[in-house]
C-alpha cells in the first residue's frame, strides 16, 4: 500500500504570489554630477570603482560610496548625490509591492549600506550590457531577488497587518491603482472600499498612517513618474491622462508631492539618461 503525504506551505506560496516587482530602471552610472531629489521608489546601486556620497536629508544620514559596497535607498527620500568623475556603479530602481500601491519598504527612513564580492558587481556589469533575451531576464531577477533578501531588516510592514490589510482593503486599493483619476470623487472610493466615506477614511487614516486621499495622491505620483521619465507625452497630456483639470494644477499638484515641477523632473531624468552610459 502507497501513502502520500504532502504538507502544503499555502501561507508562503499566498505570500509570493501577492508580491509584485517591478523594474523601473536598470542601468550602469559614469558621470559627474551634484543634485538632489525625491523619488517614490527604490533604489540599489552597486559600486565598482571611484568615490561618491549620498546625503538623507530625511534622517540626517551621510553614505560614502567607495568601490566594493552597495547602498539600498528605499522611497520617499530627500536624497542628495555627489557623484565624482572617477564613480562607477551600476543601479536598480525597482518597486516592490505586498499590496496594489504598497511597498513593502515604505516607512523605512534609513539608507542601508552592504559589502558585497567582486562576483556580485562582475555580474551586474554582465547583465546591464548582456543581450535582452529570456535567459537574461531569468538571471536578472534571480540576481536582484539575491539582494532583495539582504533587506529583510528594512521592511516596515507587518506579516500579520498585511495579511488584515489585504483582507480588508484588497478592492479599494485595486480600484486606486488601476482605476482612480485625479477626478476620483469621495463617493467612487466609498463604493469601491464598500464602505461609507467618512468610515473607511477613518479606518484608512488608522491603519495605513495616512489619510486615503494622500495614498490616492501617492499613486498619480507613481503614474506621473513613469510618464514623464518615458518621454513619450507631453506634460499636457499627462495632467489630462491623470485626470486632472489643467496642466497648473497638475505642476502645482506634482511640485507639492514631488519637490520639483514636471517639467524639471523630465530634464533630470533625461540628465541621467544621456549621461549614465560608462565611459
Amino acid at each position: 500500500m502507497f501513502t502520500l503525504k504532502v504538507r502544503r506551505n499555502e501561507e508562503l506560496a499566498s505570500a509570493v504570489s501577492a508580491l509584485r516587482l517591478r523594474i523601473l530602471e536598470f542601468s550602469r552610472a559614469a558621470f559627474s554630477w551634484h543634485g538632489r531629489n525625491y523619488h517614490n521608489f527604490n533604489r540599489y546601486f552597486l559600486v565598482e570603482s571611484g568615490t561618491g556620497s549620498i546625503f538623507n536629508h530625511t534622517a540626517r544620514q551621510t553614505c560614502r560610496m567607495r568601490p566594493g559596497t552597495a547602498f539600498f535607498l528605499p522611497p520617499n527620500l530627500d536624497l542628495e548625490f555627489d557623484f565624482h568623475a572617477s564613480l562607477r556603479f551600476c543601479c536598480v530602481h525597482f518597486r516592490l509591492e505586498a499590496l496594489p500601491g504598497m511597498d513593502i519598504f515604505a516607512g523605512e527612513t534609513i539608507c542601508r549600506e552592504f559589502q558585497v564580492s567582486p562576483e556580485v558587481l562582475r555580474e551586474a556589469a554582465f547583465l546591464v550590457a548582456a543581450p535582452p533575451g529570456w535567459n537574461t531576464a531569468l538571471r536578472f531577477e534571480s540576481f536582484l531577488r539575491g539582494r532583495l533578501a539582504e533587506l529583510e531588516p528594512c521592511i516596515r510592514l507587518d506579516w500579520n497587518q498585511w495579511h488584515r490589510l489585504r483582507l480588508n482593503y484588497a478592492p479599494l486599493l485595486n480600484f486606486i491603482q488601476n482605476h482612480a483619476a485625479a477626478k476620483t470623487s469621495a463617493e467612487e472610493l466609498a463604493a469601491a472600499g464598500g464602505s461609507s466615506y467618512d468610515r473607511i477614511s477613518r479606518k484608512f487614516r488608522k491603519d495605513f498612517g495616512m489619510p486615503l486621499k494622500q495614498f490616492l495622491a501617492q499613486e498619480l505620483c507613481r503614474r506621473a513618474e513613469g510618464m514623464l521619465s518615458e518621454n513619450r507625452l507631453s506634460v499636457k497630456e499627462i495632467s489630462e491622462s491623470l485626470g486632472f483639470e489643467n496642466q497648473f494644477y497638475f505642476s502645482r499638484f506634482f511640485r507639492k508631492h514631488m519637490l520639483t515641477t514636471p517639467s524639471e523632473y523630465r530634464k533630470r531624468c533625461m540628465l541621467w539618461t544621456t549621461r549614465s552610459a560608462p565611459e
